[in-house]
């Protein structure tokens, strides 16, 4: 099921990660649920390999499944973490492409 949001258009929007792995294939495409022990629950969540062109390779980058409550559209989009809080972000910017090499639905 996708996390539901209230997105920011501007500003980053704070996602708590979905905490099991529920959403059926045709939807994950290559995602993987990254399932970890108790005291890292902040990297837990769905996580695909995306091309990063500034380091010249992929990369694993945290996604979640969201549904924009002010549309009702349901997308993938890429999270960053505050280091400093452990919180996850993302920005309307971040969405991932519906036509995709990953198959994500």
């Amino acid at each position: 099921m996708a996390v539901q949001l209230f997105l920011h258009e501007t500003n980053p929007t704070h996602v708590h990660h979905c905490p099991k792995d529920d959403l059926p294939h045709h939807i994950k495409g290559d995602t993987w649920f990254y399932q970890v022990s108790q005291g890292f629950e902040d990297q837990q969540g769905y996580i695909v390999s995306l091309q990063n062109n500034s380091i010249g390779h992929n990369e694993n980058t945290h996604i979640e499944f969201i549904r924009n409550q002010h549309d009702n559209e349901d997308d993938w989009y890429r999270l960053e973490q505050n280091l400093e809080n452990h919180f996850w972000y993302m920005y309307t910017t971040q969405k991932v492409p519906r036509e995709n090499k990953w198959g994500l639905g």
